[in-house]
């Protein structure tokens, strides 16, 4: 793996833990997401339009239906990851969420393709699940707002295997232009925001006056980290790639620290170091 390719890895996982810790910091609402998700539009849209135009693939029903049923599933990603961040720590969350994902492409594979899953894809699968266990029981018994959060976030990481398995689609089997596919989601997705962020324009409003520095953060350092690691994929095999981004867990473990307060424990590193494993154990085949 080249140092290129390392470096684009490492820089969108930091991208990405970041912007998580911008969405548990804004106080969220329709508004809040609505408004981050036209800034993303709108830094897109140069590179995106003209991809489009150059492409002519903006016609294509398939490549339309992909970016839309992606879109409507980003939709139920982004409020449980807002509610899950409302509910629990950043440090119990933001992992579950992403270790949710690969623990599911494991058993989705074997259960539904019927495929032969490699015995250390099964122990990364059980990896993430005691992972799992330990941040959620250790640090969230007890109270209902707690269980609320890890409930949000399994729900979040149920929500990027089905999004991925699109894009993977659309990427893969209709050979979609990356920037453009998914420029054009970004546009759906703002289109089925809009109906609740009017309806509750009061959010809008408030988000607009009080996170204005989260919006653009999280507008703009989402898709960068997205892009990066699509860059990354172009240069070194997905095997290599795919795993080097869990190290964003431990980038969410000392953001937990540092923005939030949040002690970190040896059950709880114990938790994020089980659920980091666990996903490079799924990678190998």
């Amino acid at each position: 793996m080249s140092l290129t390719a390392i470096l684009l890895v490492v820089v969108g996982a930091l991208l990405h833990a970041y912007w998580n810790v911008q969405m548990k910091r804004a106080r969220g609402g329709p508004g809040f997401i609505w408004l981050f998700t036209l800034v993303a539009v709108a830094f897109l849209a140069p590179a995106g339009v003209l991809r489009l135009i150059e492409l002519g693939w903006w016609s294509d029903p398939r490549f339309l239906f992909a970016a839309a049923a992606s879109a409507i599933v980003h939709v139920v990603y982004h409020n449980a990851l807002q509610v899950g961040y409302r509910h629990g720590d950043f440090s119990t969350v933001y992992p579950i969420a992403r270790g949710v994902a690969p623990m599911m492409t494991v058993v989705g594979a074997a259960l539904l393709f019927a495929e032969a899953v490699p015995l250390t894809n099964w122990i990364g699968a059980g990896a993430i699940a005691v992972g799992i266990v330990l941040l959620s029981v250790k640090f969230e018994a007890g109270t209902s707002a707690g269980h609320k959060g890890v409930g949000w976030a399994v729900l979040t990481g149920i929500s990027i295997t089905t999004y991925t398995l699109i894009d993977a689609w659309a990427v893969v089997d209709l050979r979609a232009d990356p920037l453009a596919y998914y420029f054009v989601s970004q546009v759906f997705r703002a289109i089925l925001f809009t109906p609740a962020a009017l309806a509750t324009f009061e959010t809008v409003r408030q988000a607009a006056r009080e996170s204005r520095r989260e919006i653009l953060i999280v507008g703009i350092f989402s898709p960068t980290a997205f892009l990066l690691i699509l860059f990354a994929m172009q240069l070194a095999p997905v095997s290599q790639v795919a795993p080097l981004r869990e190290i964003s867990m431990l980038f969410g473990a000392m953001a937990g620290g540092l923005h939030f307060g949040e002690k970190l424990g040896k059950a709880r590193l114990a938790g994020m170091v089980s659920i980091a494993a666990g996903a490079l154990l799924v990678t190998m085949r």
